[in-house]
């Protein structure tokens, strides 16, 4: 099992933007093969950050995903949704 922890910092202007969006993500990835888990959140101070936590079988698994069609369509809307690029942490549980 790998667990992914992604941060997205939306623009100001475009955090109701970048929330449908993400929400969009949500219900398609879920569909996916190798997905247990992918669950948005947003920051209760911050409102323009959001996190995504995920949970795949294995590394095979997220590579399909981070190469699938919905991902690809998301990195060309996401120079005009994020203030930055998103932060991936791949972790291991340690217990």
């Amino acid at each position: 099992m790998l667990t992914v922890i992604s941060k997205l910092t939306a623009r100001p202007d475009q955090i109701t933007e970048l929330r449908k969006v993400l929400e969009k993500m949500v219900s398609l990835t879920l569909d996916e093969e190798g997905c247990q888990a992918y669950d948005l959140y947003e920051s209760s101070e911050e409102k323009n950050i959001f996190f995504f936590h995920e949970k795949w079988d294995s590394r095979e698994f997220l590579d399909k995903h981070l190469a699938s069609k919905h991902i690809a369509d998301f990195l060309t809307q996401s120079p005009k949704l994020l203030l930055k690029p998103v932060e991936i942490y791949l972790l291991n549980r340690v217990v």
